[in-house]
């Protein structure tokens, strides 16, 4: 039986808390109207590439710097530079967006108007949730701090945004529903400033403990230490 998504939004509320204690880099949020404060940032002109972090070992380096690719168990991590063009930083993540939807093509959905619901308002946090009216699955959707998460039985998306005017701070976390016929996550987490070079790694896991809440050397407590050592904030 699935998860009656009234329970489910109780444990989205608790991961969405977690990541925006953090933030993007693992850091507590400075105030801002934005969530994250602005500072423009430079990015190293050669990636910085240990030989390990947390979990990650690093398998490859592209010659010209610009790229790494480290893996774990059932994890694939790609660091690389990610040139932004006129159209903008939106632009230049959205076809990386694309092929992890292809992976994971989670999709929110309206709620059913039958059934449970549940809605919740407090300053800086909203949570939304909806049972089938059999009380076997439904959908919940949770904004925190500057994060959104959006979760039904097929799945679920937590994502973080902030495109300023002089830096971009973005996370995207896909992960599949406890039915999908493999339990995959991807994601990404990109900084850098507004004009590029960003810096960004592309995750790819079968691990299912995407907000590293025991593990603060987990896999995506990692990735986002590879991007933080290549962008220096001013």
């Amino acid at each position: 039986m699935k998860r009656p998504l009234l329970a489910t939004a109780g444990v989205l509320c608790v991961a969405g808390l977690a990541l925006a204690a953090c933030g993007p880099d693992g850091r507590p949020p400075r105030p801002s109207n934005n969530h994250w404060n602005d500072r423009s940032m430079s990015v190293k002109a050669r990636l910085d590439c240990p030989a390990k972090q947390g979990e990650l070992t690093r398998v490859s380096v592209a010659e010209d710097g610009k790229s790494c690719v480290y893996s774990a168990a059932d994890t694939e991590v790609t660091l690389k530079q990610l040139e932004v063009g006129d159209a903008g930083a939106q632009a230049a993540l959205s076809p990386i967006e694309t092929e992890l939807r292809a992976i994971v093509p989670f999709e929110a959905r309206e709620p059913s108007k039958n059934g449970k619901h549940t809605e919740i308002n407090l300053p800086g946090l909203h949570i939304t949730a909806h049972d089938d009216s059999d009380g076997d699955g439904g959908t919940a959707e949770v904004r925190v701090a500057g994060i959104h998460i959006n979760a039904n039985e097929n799945g679920a998306e937590i994502r973080a945004e902030h495109f300023g005017e002089n830096a971009v701070r973005a996370s995207l976390i896909l992960a599949a529903g406890d039915d999908a016929p493999e339990q995959k996550v991807v994601g990404y987490e990109a900084r850098g400033p507004v004009k590029g070079p960003l810096v960004i790694a592309v995750v790819k896991t079968k691990d299912r403990d995407y907000t590293d809440n025991k593990d603060k050397d987990g896999v995506f407590s990692s990735m986002k230490k590879l991007v933080r050592i290549n962008v220096d904030e001013k």
